[in-house]
Formats: structure tokens, C-alpha cells, sequence
């Protein structure tokens, strides 16, 4: 057996590490809607940081044990906030506007994938770096199911719909992938832009010009937002587009709000925000073993319709 003595200075040194991530973690949590914070806690989502403190409660002496156990708390409170554990998809006696974002990885078979959309039976599907073989979609049998019989695709993003899409002028970002649509449902038109940031920073410069390019775009109503790899843990950077939209998934959102890696979500890179004509039912995450990212669903309706 190893002697106390020897497991004292090894617990201390766990209790000190488990320590800093904790305090870390709480202290780049709460200011994380703030213009001001940084990037890097990106690095540390709420889930890391919470397990660092139940260690650090753990190993702790009694004089740092009430530290540990109030980060513990407060983590969390954090995490349950995120988790939205109380709500849950509100059925609507209005027609509803139903789309599924997914980034994939490569090598997959197109059936596979949609096979998987039997659940949500999308209007509209929004893939990031699909895998070659979609662009036979219309061939296979579970797309003529779904009734996805129309596809747009630009660089490393492909819409495919179950109503005509028309393509408009997309904004530029630099190197961000960027493309923009109108989908004619019978229930009114809908506007998509869709982006993809992959290997690219979107930080402050680019999200304000995106800001201004919705804002000087009032016809395009009602509008969603698909961004892909484009966001982690901070919202800062953020802050501008919230004058105009909002994440899908802070109205009606359960399960964590993270879509990368899909056996352990950690990071929110894939999200969608819609314009104030949209009221929203339920937004979630769904795993599935043909990639990485989780598949971000959101069902929708416009405030206005009957």
C-alpha cells in the first residue's frame, strides 16, 4: 500500500490543477456575453470546468473544501442554464417551417445520411462539407420520400429542399463561405443565409458586416441564419447581430446548447438564428454515428400566419 505520506503532496498537486481550471472556468463563465470577452474560453466549456471542480471539492483539505464545493454550485447553475432541461417542443396549430443543419465528414453515403431525416422530415437541409455522393440525392429512394427534390450548392455548402430555391447575391466575407437563397413554400417565401467558417476567423469585423448586410436587406423576411464552424463558447463577438435576430436555440431550445464532438458535446459551431417573424417550437441537437457534428434541427412557424 502507498503510504499517506507519499498520496499527500499528489492529492494537493490534483486539488491545485482541478483548482485553476475551476476558477477558470467560473471566471470567463458569466462574462461571457460581454463585447469584452475573450476568445480562449472557447477552450474551456462549462462541462470541463464543472468536472475540474467536483475533482477539486474532492481532493481538497477542509480549507479549501467550501471553495471547491461553491465553484461546483455555481458550474453547475451554469450548465443547467444551458441545458434548458424545461422546455420542450410546443406543437403549433400553424403551418411550421421545419430545417435540419449538419456538417458531415466525407465518405459517407448519401442514403445513410438521409435516411436519418426520417425524424424530422425537413423542409429544408443545410449541409456543410457533404460528402460527393449528395449531389445524386434525387436518385435515391429516401429522398424521393422526403420530397427533397431541389439542391443549391457553393464551396463547401449544399441546400437541398423540398421546395424551389431561388439563389440571390450572397454577402462576402473573405475566405467564410457564404450562400443565400429564397425558398418558395406554398406558405410564403423564406430566406436562407447560410455560412460556413471553417479554418477562418469570423470575429467582430466580419460579423458587423454581416450585421449591416441583413439590416440593409429588410425584403428578406423571414430570414434564418446557418452558421457553421462559426461559433464555439463565447457569444461576445456576436452581440451586433442580436439587434436584428436571435439563436433558435435560446427560444426553444433543450439538451446542451454544443454540437462538436458528437460523443461529447462541448462546443456550439453549428447554430441557427432567425428573424422576428419566426417563433420557434423546438431546437435541438441530435448524435448520430455518420459524423462529428450533431445535427442542429429547428422547428419553426411565422408569428403572423393562421
Amino acid at each position: 500500500m502507498t503510504a499517506p505520506s507519499q498520496t499527500r503532496p499528489l492529492r494537493r498537486a490534483v486539488a491545485w490543477l482541478a483548482g485553476l481550471v475551476a476558477v477558470a472556468g467560473l471566471s470567463v463563465w458569466w462574462p461571457m456575453l460581454s463585447s469584452t470577452a475573450p476568445a480562449w474560453p472557447r477552450l474551456l466549456p462549462v462541462p470541463v470546468s464543472l468536472v475540474a471542480a467536483v475533482l477539486w471539492l474532492w481532493t481538497a483539505g477542509s480549507r479549501a473544501r467550501f471553495a471547491g464545493g461553491l465553484a461546483a454550485a455555481l458550474l453547475a447553475a451554469a450548465l443547467a442554464r444551458d441545458a434548458g432541461l424545461h422546455r420542450r417542443i410546443d406543437p403549433s396549430d400553424r403551418p411550421t417551417f421545419r430545417i435540419v443543419q449538419w456538417t458531415l465528414a466525407t465518405g459517407i453515403a448519401g442514403d445513410r445520411l438521409l435516411s436519418e431525416l426520417d425524424r424530422e422530415r425537413p423542409h429544408v437541409v443545410v449541409f456543410h462539407h457533404p460528402p460527393e455522393n449528395l449531389a445524386t440525392l434525387r436518385q435515391l429512394d429516401i429522398a424521393r420520400r422526403l420530397r427533397l427534390n431541389f439542391a443549391i450548392r457553393r464551396d463547401a455548402i449544399l441546400v437541398i429542399s423540398r421546395f424551389p430555391m431561388d439563389p440571390l447575391t450572397p454577402p462576402q466575407f473573405g475566405a467564410i463561405e457564404t450562400i443565400f437563397l429564397r425558398v418558395n413554400d406554398p406558405a410564403g417565401a423564406v430566406y436562407l443565409l447560410a455560412l460556413d467558417a471553417e479554418g477562418e476567423t469570423l470575429g467582430a469585423p466580419q460579423v458587423r458586416a454581416l450585421e449591416e448586410f441583413i439590416r440593409t436587406h429588410p425584403e428578406a423576411r423571414p430570414l434564418i441564419l446557418a452558421c457553421g464552424n462559426a461559433r464555439e463558447r463565447t457569444d461576445a463577438v456576436w452581440r451586433p447581430l442580436r439587434r436584428l435576430m436571435q439563436p433558435a436555440y435560446e427560444k426553444a431550445g433543450f439538451g446542451w446548447p454544443y454540437s462538436y464532438p458528437a460523443r461529447l458535446p462541448l462546443y456550439g459551431r453549428d447554430h441557427l438564428w432567425m428573424s422576428g417573424e419566426w417563433t420557434a417550437h423546438g431546437v435541438g441537437y441530435r448524435w448520430s454515428r455518420h459524423a462529428t457534428h450533431l445535427r442542429h434541427f429547428a422547428i419553426l412557424s411565422r408569428a403572423d400566419s393562421r
